[in-house]
């Protein structure tokens, strides 16, 4: 079984990671051990912790060790932020609006990693037993900022457009006073403020080396197979206003 659930920051029907991403996470893996399930794939986030400053961080640190301690054989694949995510979050809006916000100075390197490459390595840890009782964590081949991916969609793409950001002081402000009006958004903007701010930075060489077989996807390998006309947009159209934008990792 996989599980690869996820509710980002929540914004349907009152969702929230802890209500998805922790108590759903509780509910499949009761249902896992109920039907006879004896294997289960999680898919989480690098770097998380009880104690850390996002909650869907939290939420996945939960999964993970009650997955650990459940009985059940498992792996854990931990991956880095999607690259498909901060193109489509960051990059897509310059297709369909001519221009797109940066949450922040969008000058801190993070590293992305496809979720082509993601699907890969959970499709290797179903088959394979040597990956029982594994954690792996995915990164991809680069650190980068939002300001340099939307430089590089711009040049692979020849999209023009004006990229803006949005001061961290206001942002700041903005996460405490949403709380109690748009929760989903105030913690899509404590995210914001979190990759702004936090050193994101991973190197996966070691992991790579280990499995050679699967590939190591580019942003520019990515643009090109999924903005390969740069007319319609490959990710949903992100409505900021609702709080709705995919998670970051």
């Amino acid at each position: 079984m996989i599980n690869a659930v996820q509710a980002g920051f929540g914004a349907t029907l009152g969702s929230s990671p802890k209500t998805v991403d922790g108590q759903g996470s509780s509910n499949l893996l009761a249902a896992a051990k109920a039907n006879g399930v004896h294997h289960l794939v999680l898919v989480s986030i690098y770097d998380v912790a009880p104690g850390h400053p996002l909650e869907l961080w939290r939420m996945k640190h939960r999964a993970e060790e009650e997955l650990k301690a459940s009985g059940l054989a498992w792996t854990i694949i931990r991956s880095t932020a999607f690259m498909e995510w901060g193109v489509g979050f960051v990059c897509q809006p310059l297709i369909t609006q001519g221009k797109a916000r940066v949450y922040g100075r969008g000058d801190n390197p993070i590293n992305f990693v496809s979720a082509h490459d993601i699907a890969q390595f959970v499709e290797l840890a179903v088959v394979d037993p040597a990956l029982r009782g594994q954690m792996v964590t995915v990164t991809g081949p680069e650190n980068l900022s939002f300001n340099q991916l939307a430089e590089t969609f711009k040049t692979v793409t020849g999209t023009a457009g004006v990229v803006t950001h949005v001061p961290l002081p206001l942002m700041r402000l903005m996460a405490k006073l949403l709380v109690p009006l748009k929760p989903a958004l105030a913690r899509e903007i404590q995210a914001g403020v979190f990759l702004d701010t936090a050193d994101r930075t991973a190197d996966g060489t070691a992991l790579r080396a280990r499995f050679p077989s699967i590939p190591v996807t580019t942003l520019p390998e990515m643009i090109r197979r999924d903005y390969p006309a740069a007319k319609e947009p490959a990710w949903p159209v992100i409505d900021r206003s609702l709080g709705a934008a995919p998670p970051p990792r």
